[in-house]
Order: structure tokens, then sequence, then C-alpha cells
């Protein structure tokens, strides 16, 4: 036996010892037929397992899961069609797992076992892009190929949406799914149309749940799936959510899942079925027909709205109150510096009323204010067009001043 061969039965006796402590039971080693040829046979609870054991020594190839193409899943698609037909097929099916082994000039071996492996898998979801005002529905398609474990995000994304790799990744794990240790690929189409925001990462998630077959693809094919994903799975709301709903539906989409908070307004579109959830292990739980988790309520990424000004006790219902523009009520800060009270502003006929332009204001003498008068010389007199006056005199329109 030459180097080669004897480094490929040290890599498969290292996988079947690695399947043995995940629980399966070997049943058979280098299957072999006139098709090809299977490293390793084993059984997982109730379902068939085929493995394909990769060895390489780490620094002169590559990654023994690359070695794994998709002509090579091909074969072992035939090769596990063969069993079948001749040993019967077991009740949990059949699944092909790649095992690699990386073994050092020095240093212990590293395997690494990726269940399902051999199989590649598709999905789609759909999501919308905000162009201005409008919205573009994108369809979010996940493939997952045999070969090293990376995440590929293509489609013209955004710096917030490349950094959704991350958090859909963590939030599926962090949900209980198993994250598959393949080439993920994900695009969105159409590629011409810029996305970004994180409003994709829920259709992102579920696009890869769908090619690993973790859902079922056909129930998430037709949905459109508009949230933001934190690290623990909590789907968190994003803005632009009624338009977002609004192009759907104009694109004849009827089933729509946002963010629990923003349900409420998904829901003002009419002919459009809304489901809000908290978190992704709910929207696992509804798709999969499972018991859905109660999670609480989380208010702590909702959009801010603009804050209602509140008024003091003084203030009457019905009458608009002033913004306090000096140091007391009535008064103007000095421009240019520190100093007295001045009055305000009027217009070239001295009145300063609605419509008026008002003339420019000029410097004040020391211990002045702008009408000439001592800044401390008692209450100043009531202006003519109702500006509020320092002794509490009447505002526009001859109301009194509250408070």
């Amino acid at each position: 036996m030459n180097a080669r061969g004897a480094l490929g039965r040290y890599g498969e006796g290292l996988a079947a010892r690695l399947l043995t402590d995940a629980g399966m039971t070997v049943i058979e080693r280098n299957w072999r037929c006139s098709a090809g040829e299977v490293d390793i046979v084993a059984r997982d609870g109730d379902a068939l397992v085929l493995c394909e054991v990769k060895t390489r020594r780490s620094g002169r190839f590559e990654h023994p899961m690359a070695a794994v193409t998709p002509v090579k899943a091909d074969r072992l698609r035939r090769l596990a069609g063969i069993w079948l037909e001749r040993h019967g097929g077991p009740p949990g099916g059949v699944r092909i797992d790649l095992v690699g082994v990386i073994v050092p000039r020095r240093g212990a071996p590293v395997a690494e076992h990726a269940r399902g492996g051999g199989l590649m898998g598709d999905a789609r979801a759909c999501s919308v892009a905000l162009v201005g005002v409008e919205g573009v529905v994108v369809e979010v398609q996940a493939d997952l190929e045999p070969g090293v474990a990376a995440f590929t995000l293509v489609g013209l994304p955004d710096k917030s949406l490349i950094e959704s790799r991350d958090r859909v990744r963590a939030a599926v794990t962090n949900s209980g799914a198993e994250w598959p240790q393949k080439k993920l690929t994900v695009g969105l189409s159409p590629a011409s149309v810029p996305k970004s925001g994180s409003g994709f990462d829920l259709a992102v998630a579920c696009a890869v749940l769908g090619a690993a077959e973790r859902l079922d693809p056909a129930a998430i094919a037709d949905v459109v799936m508009i949230g933001e994903l934190g690290l623990d799975g909590r789907v968190r709301p994003v803005r632009g959510v009624l338009p977002a709903v609004l192009a759907a539906a104009e694109a004849g989409y009827q089933q729509v899942v946002v963010p629990d908070q923003t349900a409420g307004e998904a829901a003002l579109v009419p002919g459009v079925s809304v489901l809000g959830v908290r978190s992704l292990r709910q929207l696992i739980a509804v798709l999969c027909d499972e018991p859905v988790p109660d999670e609480p309520a989380d208010d702590r990424g909702a959009p801010r709205r603009h804050a209602r000004r509140t008024h003091g006790p003084g203030h009457r219902p019905g009458r608009r109150s002033r913004p306090r523009l000096g140091a007391r009520r009535g008064t103007h800060p000095r421009p240019g510096g520190r100093g007295g009270p001045a009055a305000p502003p009027q217009g070239p006929g001295g009145g300063g009323g609605r419509g008026t332009p008002s003339a420019p204001l000029r410097p004040a003498g020391r211990g002045q204010d702008h009408a000439g008068r001592a800044a401390s010389g008692g209450p100043a007199a009531a202006d003519p067009a109702g500006v509020p006056r320092s002794d509490g005199g009447p505002l526009r329109g001859g109301h009194p001043s509250p408070g």
C-alpha cells in the first residue's frame, strides 16, 4: 500500500471512531459496487448514513471538504440508490454525510463531520427593498453545495446587509437550529436594485433553513418576510413596514411575516394575511406545525416616534404656549453676548405684527434694551402687536398669558 492509500485508511479509521462517538452504528466500511465505493455505511437511529471520508495533509492541499464536487455528490446519490435496491430502505430515510480529516505534520489530527454534506439544496424566500418611498420585492435565494464552509452574500448589498451574515448565523444557532457546514451562497434578486438595511435578516435565515431542509422550501417560497434578527434570535422591528407591505400586495403576494411590534401597521393593507412573530423560534414552529413557544414582548428595538411635548401644570388645553427664549419670560437673549434683556423684533412701523417684516436688530447700549429703555427701569410698555410683555401682558390676539 502506498503512502496515499495509507493516509486514506488512517482517515477512514478516525472517521469511523468519530461517527461511533456521535452515537451512530457502523454497518460496513469500503462497500463497493460497479458504480463505485462508499467509505462508511452507518445507521443513525432510523436513518441510513452513507459517509464519504476525505483526508488531507495540512499545508499541501485544499480543505478536504472542497474535494466533494457536484459531480462527486451525484455519484454518491447513485450509490445510495443502489444500496437501497439491494438492502431496502430504513424508515428514517437515507442521509449522505461528509467527514474531512486533516493530518498535520505536527500535532493531533483534526476531523470535521458535516451531516447531509453530500446533498445540495436550494430554497427561496421573499423580502422588500425600499427605493425612496417605493418598494421592490426581492427574491432571497439560498444555495448549499459541498465544499469548505463559507457564507457568501451577493446581489448589491450595502454594509449593514453584508453584516447580516453574522447576525443570521448567530440567530439560527441560538434558536436551536443547526447551521449547515457547507458552501453557502445567498443571492438577492434582482441584482441591479440596491439593497440596504437589516430588514432582510428574516428572509435570509428562512431561505438558509429551507436549503438545509430544516424548513419545507415550498412553505416559504411565496412568503414575504421583513424583520431584523438579534443575535439571540429575537425579531426586531425595522422602518418602512407599511410601504413594504403595500409593495408586496401590489406584486400579488398574500402572506407577510413581520415583527410583532409592527403587525398592526402591516394589517392596514387590505388583502394581505399578516403574521407577527417575536422570535425566529416562533416562526420555525409555525412553519413546521409545532407548538409555538411563548416569547416575552420586547419593545426596546421598536423605532422611535416623535416625542410629544409635555406642558406644566399651568397649561390650559386648547392654548398654545410660546417657548421661553430668554432667561425671563417675555425677554430675548442679547445677540452676540451676555447682558440684560432685549425687546422683541418689530416691523418697520413699530408694530411687528403677523405678515409685517421685522427690522434688523441694532446693538443696544450698555444697560439698555433695544427700545432705548433702561433694562432695570420697570416693566416694558404693552406692545400694540400683542407680543408677550415682561409684566405678563396679553399674547397675540389679546388672550391672557398662560400660567
